[in-house]
């Protein structure tokens, strides 16, 4: 007996600077409930809706432009409002109205929604905002800089640093410690399952289950074909 399996197709379509992309260096993207992409780039935001692509960059004095070029993180809350990390700062956009606030106007390390709340990272402390305040909420180590942050479900948050490890906070601000040698954490993300992705710099990639055992995924340079292609 013979079974046959159907296949679905895979399609590629490249956007570039030909389609109208503003510029190749793509920081981060995220999709909208609307099933735009997003595309952050070092020269400002591309919003895709599927057909053609909307550029959005400072202008001049305008309060309804963003605040910088560089688009570091796009995250959103799913009920209308997407949250834009640049440069100088957080800035919302609405996508009922088009309009653009300016909600955090420092320089930050880092963003996160989740749990409805939006969380940013200044140097070594983190900070939620409420009402269009920043209230601050727990810090870390004085000497610590943080990367990266993921508010996680169970009320967390992820802490990614350059030099100190991860850091766990939960809603009490009770502060757990992993991989303290670990450097230079570039992002993080939690799956499905509720695992947390650790990426690095120097350190491969590591995956962090809820009862926080860690695997560690490196490239392993005797047999290249199980390990990462890069660290």
């Amino acid at each position: 007996m013979l079974f046959v399996h159907g296949r679905d197709d895979v399609y590629f379509s490249k956007i570039g600077i030909e389609e109208g992309l503003s510029q190749l260096s793509v920081m981060t993207i995220y999709q909208d409930e609307l099933g735009s992409m997003w595309f952050g780039t070092r020269e400002g935001l591309n919003i895709y809706d599927g057909n053609r692509i909307t550029i959005l960059q400072p202008t001049g004095e305008s309060e309804n432009a963003l605040s910088g070029n560089l688009i570091k993180e796009i995250q959103g809350n799913a009920q209308g409002l997407v949250f834009i990390h640049t440069q100088n700062g957080i800035d919302q956009y609405d996508l009922k109205t088009g309009t653009i606030t300016h909600i955090v106007t420092i320089q930050v390390n880092a963003m996160s929604y989740g749990n409805n709340r939006l969380w940013y990272a200044k140097d070594n402390r983190i900070f939620h905002v409420s009402n269009g305040q920043s209230i601050f909420f727990s810090e870390i180590d004085s000497d610590a800089q943080i990367s990266a942050i993921l508010s996680v479900s169970g009320n967390r948050l992820y802490v990614g640093t350059i030099t100190s490890g991860i850091f766990v906070i939960d809603q009490n601000k009770n502060i757990e410690r992993l991989l303290p040698h670990c450097s230079r954490v570039a992002s993080l993300f939690e799956d499905s399952e509720k695992n947390v992705w650790v990426s690095t710099w120097e350190n491969g990639a590591y995956m962090i289950t809820p009862d926080h055992a860690i695997v560690n995924y490196r490239r392993y340079r005797k047999d290249p074909a199980d390990g990462l292609s890069s660290d």
